[in-house]
């Protein structure tokens, strides 16, 4: 991460504290977790514009602007789709940075993190198991999967608020934490059990219980609550510390929708990244900018993961002969 990306950052934040406590319409005062309604973890398909205005008029410790979510889902949409284009250009990847500054002031501190893709996939189960959902609530989640099938998976990489605050907190003279291969395959092992257990939480309680506890939302809103505190903190500390000393350790380990956008460069003719073996002469640079380990060498090959890749195109540069590409997966009978 360049440095003068994150003086920027910080100046962002300092920004956003500034406007949280001196603006009367603070995110401080419309997004306190305390006051949330019991409605808010369930909201129900309305389909005209007056009903959506007397709903939220009746649920409005919720604070649900739905032209607001609107905006987000086309933002995800629009910047997803450039990212996946820049991408490709070795020269224009050094804009990754700026992409990830918007994300974070936009999606993250602007908007309090909130709504965000895991809402988005948990409001989706609810919908799937019968309940009545408003489509505008779950429909960034799979507006992400053609995305990442067809362009690949520039959300997680280029745009996505919550990979944004770990990265510009990591620091990479001392994030050395859990770079080994036992810890990456830990990490897989993790984030399967995370996505598992939040299915069958969702499932069964039709509660979206991981954004009461989220600390990303604490950290976005600078405010923690009152509903099982402790854990808010603890979460947030733990959150905080991993990330100065390890790269992205929740998209590693727990992101339960990167790893369903992970699973879609399995399908046939996803777009995926990968090495032209003829052309690699296996000198391991790519292998040592990949700073989730991503990339896999022995003596002979160099294999790229795209289980692990967040697609943030960052080897592409470290290669000198250009034998990193983006190719259809191929289909096998």
């Amino acid at each position: 991460m360049k440095m003068y990306v994150k003086y920027i950052f910080f100046i962002v934040i300092i920004l956003c504290i500034a406007s949280l406590l001196f603006s009367n319409d603070s995110l401080l005062i419309k997004q306190q977790p305390d006051n949330i309604n019991e409605n808010y973890d369930e909201f129900y398909d309305i389909n005209t514009t007056d009903e959506k205005e007397q709903f939220s008029k009746q649920n409005i410790d919720t604070a649900i602007d739905f032209q607001n979510i609107w905006i987000i889902n086309s933002y995800v949409v629009f910047f997803s789709i450039l990212a996946s284009i820049l991408g490709r250009y070795r020269k224009l990847i050094k804009y990754r940075s700026l992409f990830l500054l918007l994300s974070l002031t936009y999606l993250g501190f602007y908007n309090g993190g909130c709504p965000c893709m895991i809402s988005s996939f948990q409001n989706l189960i609810i919908f799937i198991t019968g309940e009545k959902v408003l489509f505008e609530l779950f429909v960034w989640f799979l507006l992400l999967i053609p995305i990442t099938y067809l362009l690949g998976k520039s959300w997680c990489g280029w745009v996505c608020h919550l990979g944004a605050l770990q990265e510009f907190l990591y620091n990479r003279k001392y994030g050395n934490l859990f770079i080994s291969d036992k810890s990456q395959r830990i990490f897989r092992i993790l984030r399967i059990f995370f996505l598992v257990v939040l299915i069958l939480q969702v499932i069964f309680t039709s509660d979206l219980f991981w954004c009461r506890i989220d600390p990303f939302k604490s950290v976005f809103n600078l405010y923690i609550g009152n509903y099982l505190k402790p854990l808010n903190i603890t979460l947030v500390v733990l959150l905080i510390i991993f990330s100065v000393f390890s790269y992205r350790p929740f998209c590693r380990g727990f992101c339960p929708v990167g790893l369903i956008l992970a699973l879609i460069s399995y399908i046939p003719y996803a777009s995926i990244l990968t090495f032209r073996q003829d052309r690699c002469n296996n000198c391991l640079l790519c292998e040592k900018e990949c700073k989730l380990a991503a990339i896999e060498s022995d003596e002979k090959i160099t294999v790229l993961n795209n289980l692990d890749c967040i697609g943030c195109n960052e080897c592409l540069n470290s290669c000198s002969k250009c034998e990193i590409v983006y190719t259809r997966k191929k289909y096998k009978l």
